[in-house]
């Protein structure tokens, strides 16, 4: 995983055309490139049998902002309702530390508030890693997992991104952890969130690299 750091410059590749197919999740632009069919590394697809005619979708770049991106996208409801699914005891997040956060801890030693909200924070795990010192906040749209994060001591203020939309500025940092790829408005979320850290505030977004070397195994162009 890689915490995204810097801006990628636009590319200039005359093989870049205006695609007639979707639109750019993040600036609406339909200057795509195709990069090839998205492979599926799971026994299933969103809790659906690869075997049922779904499509795990294309993966494109955007001439314009360079965001790549799937589509067709999973709606908002069929997420939500596949995060709500999820067992609370078999998830894959399960386990007494990820690499992910330490770099995370490292990152929230110099906020201005020591108050954090981790979006997607499943049960908690992450935010009990961080140990005291730190108000603890999640969004968790899975009730089961959810009311195992309070019994950590994490205080849910909501389900989704958008119940946020009416928050005040209150948190030191922002953390979306794995979360950022799944987000069908994804600089729409962004700006949101951006909103509710106090001044100097860290929005710490680690996701999929695209340029990873398991992706360009798979066959991605």
């Amino acid at each position: 995983m890689n915490l995204i750091i810097e801006l990628k410059k636009m590319s200039t590749d005359p093989g870049m055309r205006e695609s007639s197919g979707p639109a750019c999740i993040a600036c609406g632009s339909r200057k795509l490139t195709s990069l090839g069919r998205l492979p599926v590394y799971t026994s299933d697809f969103l809790g659906r049998d690869l075997d049922s005619g779904i499509d795990p979708g294309v993966l494109y770049e955007c001439e314009d902002c360079t965001l790549r991106f799937r589509a067709p996208q999973p709606t908002e409801d069929e997420l939500i309702a596949y995060y709500r699914g999820l067992d609370v005891n078999e998830c894959w997040q399960h386990g007494p530390e990820r690499e992910v956060w330490r770099y995370v801890k490292d990152a929230l030693a110099s906020i201005p508030k020591r108050s954090v909200l981790d979006v997607g924070c499943f049960r908690g795990d992450m935010l009990s890693y961080l140990g005291g010192g730190l108000e603890r906040f999640g969004v968790e749209p899975s009730k089961e997992a959810a009311r195992e994060a309070q019994r950590r001591g994490v205080t849910i203020i909501g389900e989704s991104i958008e119940s946020l939309r009416h928050g005040e500025p209150r948190f030191g940092a922002i953390t979306l952890i794995d979360v950022a790829e799944h987000l069908p408005r994804p600089l729409e979320s962004l700006q949101l969130l951006t909103r509710l850290l106090v001044a100097g505030g860290k929005l710490i977004i680690f996701t999929g690299s695209t340029d990873a070397l398991s992706w360009r195994l798979a066959g991605l162009d």
